[in-house]
């Protein structure tokens, strides 16, 4: 057969470069590079015959089944294979030059037509350097296509090897010593590769006797599923992380104005700052964290540190990827029950210095919550820590949240249930509210009738199931069955038991409107003392 004419094209104008439409895309075409890189080092080799002439090699891996996966990424659908010849080495290396030129100007319509591929933004994020994207290009490449691994093993002389050694990724990626020797700092523990665990040296138990250059690189696939446009929460972080979206604004919860100004303050800091939220449980901590991230604009990863540290990651590895998937997501950072990091002691400068080694994005914040005291430190870091107190709400607030839990928690209530009667006889925080109301609507739905309702004497059920947790270690609980009419007593005593039930009621009016718990430090409490011997109706009053 005659071979074919190739016609000799005349060179047109370039025509714009066309921008990145996906991550994947972009991926692809880097592994375009690689490939041919790959196929310039497969070359070389064969050429200074630097491969072992061990008889038994080619039983496992033949130069023939290499020049066939090379073929098989080379010729395309109309070329006629049995005229195929593999490029030399001054060909392959213009080819690999003009294809990293179309990507760099690929990138470039990208960032102009304002989409950032994912490696862009791993470049931003941990300021990556072009050597260092092309060692994540080479350790992610088996990962996408498995014929990667056959060249990676006949490159490295082991069939055993298939991923890329750190010696060859710094022979296809640098062009001569000196750079290879500065590539290879590049890839050492302490610097953004390793540390940020985008990649991963030497996993293999074999590996650990070898020398630092023959060590295989491993990507994360965190990381391989983050440039293939895949946005999934690392898989380990799970069970205890959550990346939500809030709208709820800091403007829109019940707290005190004043502490709603410090937080937004705070919150806006230029210098480097961690918030540390401190309150009693259902205190509105984490929607504050929630509210000022909705305010921002900003997206929040929350994670329970009680409940990850108890899956039995140890601390360091949890921050780190706590940190890297904030980072991934572009969110704030929230760490709920902060004092599962204090240990026994929690004063010990082991807690803030953890903390204060999280490094996220730019604008990030970091926000710690916990119902213990934020630990002193003397320290003198350059991390500034403001710290917030978070009060059980007021009786306005409380009663302004027993009317959004049980819109919300869809708790129909009886007519004439007085809702501030609730909020003045139970001092709980807005989880407890909620909690409460959520109890309620759930045991109405057991009764299973349409037109059911709750009553006041269920709200106060539910309320007190949320307050007595702590009480139930010390006291037992009397359920009073007695009315006004079963205690018999002189007019003057009762009408005094009445005027105390009257002072229970509206001591809300008395401190809120009225403004007396301005002028009141202490002794705000209501106090009765019944005195009298065995029998004449002491409990029967108190019950009533």
């Amino acid at each position: 057969m005659s071979a074919r004419t190739i016609p000799i094209a005349v060179a047109a104008p370039a025509a714009a470069p066309l921008p990145f439409a996906s991550g994947t895309e972009h991926l692809l075409a880097e592994l375009d590079w690689l490939r041919l890189v790959l196929q310039r080092e497969i070359l070389r080799l064969k050429a200074a015959n630097l491969l072992s002439s061990d008889p038994f090699r080619g039983l496992y891996l033949s130069d023939e089944q290499v020049e066939a996966t090379l073929r098989e990424w080379t010729i395309q659908p109309s070329d006629d294979q049995r005229e195929y010849t593999m490029p030399g080495l001054a060909e392959l290396s213009e080819s690999i030059d003009a294809v990293q030129l179309q990507i760099n100007r690929r990138l470039k319509a990208s960032l102009e037509s304002d989409y950032v591929p994912p490696m862009a933004r791993l470049i931003s994020l941990f300021e990556l350097s072009q050597f260092e994207c092309k060692v994540l290009i080479a350790s992610v490449a088996v990962e996408l296509d498995l014929r990667f691994e056959t060249l990676y093993s006949w490159a490295r002389n082991d069939v055993t090897k298939r991923r890329p050694s750190i010696d060859l990724v710094l022979k296809l990626v640098c062009n001569d010593g000196d750079e290879q020797l500065r590539g290879l700092e590049l890839v050492a523990e302490h610097r953004s590769l390793v540390q940020n665990q985008l990649i991963r040296i030497g996993d293999d138990t074999h590996e650990h006797d070898c020398s630092f250059l023959a060590r295989s690189l491993r990507a994360d696939q965190r990381i391989v599923r983050f440039l293939c446009d895949r946005d999934e929460i690392e898989s380990c972080l799970l069970p205890f992380t959550c990346l939500s979206h809030p709208s709820r604004m800091i403007d829109d919860l019940c707290l005190p104005k004043g502490l709603r100004n410090e937080l937004w303050n705070a919150f806006h800091l230029r210098d480097r700052s961690i918030l540390y939220f401190c309150g009693p449980r259902g205190a509105g901590k984490q929607s504050a964290a929630a509210g000022l991230c909705a305010s921002a604009g900003r997206a929040l990863l929350s994670c329970n540190l009680a409940d990850a540290l108890a899956s039995g990651i140890t601390p360091a590895k949890l921050l780190l990827l706590l940190q890297r998937e904030a980072m991934l997501q572009d969110a704030d950072l929230l760490l709920t029950h902060a004092e599962a990091l204090m240990g026994e002691n929690p004063s010990q400068e082991f807690f803030r210095s953890t903390i204060e080694r999280l490094r996220l994005g730019s604008g990030a914040r970091i926000v710690l919550t916990s119902e213990v005291i934020c630990p002193s430190s003397n320290s003198g870091g350059v991390t500034a820590w403001c710290s917030f107190d978070f009060p059980v709400p007021s009786f306005a607030d409380r009663a302004r949240l027993w009317h959004e839990a049980l819109r919300a928690t869809c708790c129909p209530v009886a007519q004439g249930v007085d809702i501030q009667l609730l909020a003045d006889r139970f001092a709980l925080t807005g989880g407890a509210i909620f909690d409460a109301c959520a109890d309620a609507a759930r045991h109405l739905q057991l009764r299973g009738t349409a037109d059911a309702v709750c009553t006041i004497k269920e709200l106060e059920a539910a309320a007190r199931a949320q307050s007595n947790d702590g009480l139930r270690r010390f006291a037992r609980k009397v359920h009073a069955r007695n009315e006004w009419n079963a205690l018999v007593l002189p007019p003057h005593i009762t009408r005094q038991l009445r005027d105390v039930c009257t002072a229970a009621r509206y001591r809300h009016k008395i401190y809120t409107e009225w403004g007396f718990d301005q002028r009141l430090a202490a002794g705000k409490g209501l106090n009765v003392l019944f005195c009298g011997s065995s029998g004449t109706g002491k409990t029967m009053a108190a019950g009533i």
